[in-house]
């Protein structure tokens, strides 16, 4: 298994390692980009402190990691009303080095000017961040918040793939819960409750895709009324659809964003799907963890 996922990846880059020339041009480059997906220039971040008032994220899109957020935050994100941060994952929750991300409450007003409304989204998978949460709920109470939900079978798959990306061939190697996605899910429920699942991504997959409390969590936060919970499976069915309750739902007038057919931040590793037994496992798992996230939506998902 780690040989032909590290074949995959071998034959996808070798053919495409730009010259020491472009490496060169694209780092210049990276100095002035207008978004970041991680890490700004430091330079960035001490230049924006000197441009007048910022203004503070108008709603958020959140959900756990791996579960197509990003894809989605791209979509949004080419709509011609909402101004970007400078960053979409921001590694604080601290608000007042929050805003530094933020346009100024100038930049905001002339977009609004042209466009009829300006708004700018906080676009962390944060779903599970307690301090996110109630952080930016104190900004406003009527803030708005989507919540993206993915299968939570499929998202644990998706971190695994993820994790041996991070690892590299070697170290995956030498961990034999890595080995397989079977190996992975009976080590991280033999240890789950009792010990830390190793990972390379620092999330533990089977926490991860427990969602209730955390979205319970956000509902107190917030209000029930502000918060919109989606199940991102209907997004891959229909994206022109879901991205129209989106907009409906933060105040945007609705547009549909043409983006490539390539998924935003999709990892390039081609592994075999889960085996039926595995899926049982996890089935079972999160059986009890689903239900009480149907009794808190009054609704369920098809998972």
């Amino acid at each position: 298994m780690i040989e032909r996922w590290t074949e995959t990846l071998n034959h996808s880059t070798a053919s495409s390692r730009p010259a020491a020339g472009y490496k060169v041009i694209r780092a210049i480059e990276r100095q002035f980009l207008p978004h970041y997906f991680l890490c700004p220039p430091r330079w960035r971040l001490l230049v924006r402190h000197l441009r007048g008032r910022r203004v503070f994220p108008d709603f958020c899109l959140v959900g756990p990691i791996k579960s197509g957020t990003s894809d989605i935050a791209t979509r949004l994100l080419l709509h011609p009303a909402v101004m970007p941060p400078l960053v979409k994952e921001i590694e604080t929750a601290d608000l007042k080095k929050l805003t530094i991300y933020y346009p100024t409450e100038s930049q905001r007003t002339k977009l609004a000017v042209r466009q009829g409304t300006a708004l700018t989204p906080y676009l962390t998978p944060s779903l599970h961040w307690m301090e996110a949460a109630h952080n930016i709920s104190q900004l406003t109470p009527r803030r708005k918040v989507v919540i993206l939900l993915r299968h939570p079978i499929r998202r644990m798959f998706s971190q695994w793939k993820w994790e041996l990306l991070l690892a590299g061939k070697e170290k995956a190697s030498a961990l034999p819960f890595f080995s397989t996605f079977s190996a992975y899910v009976d080590k991280s429920l033999d240890v789950h409750s009792l010990m830390p699942m190793h990972s390379e991504c620092q999330h533990g997959a089977l926490q991860m895709s427990i969602y209730w409390k955390s979205v319970e969590y956000w509902l107190k936060c917030f209000g029930t009324e502000n918060v919109l919970v989606l199940n991102v499976e209907e997004y891959l069915r229909d994206p022109k659809t879901f991205m129209r309750t989106i907009h409906e739902f933060v105040g945007l007038p609705h547009m549909w964003a043409q983006c490539s057919e390539n998924k935003v931040n999709e990892n390039p590793l081609a592994l075999p799907p889960p085996d039926e037994r595995t899926v049982a496992k996890l089935t079972e798992f999160f059986k009890p963890h689903n239900r009480k996230l149907w009794q808190l939506l009054g609704r369920k998902f098809d998972w």
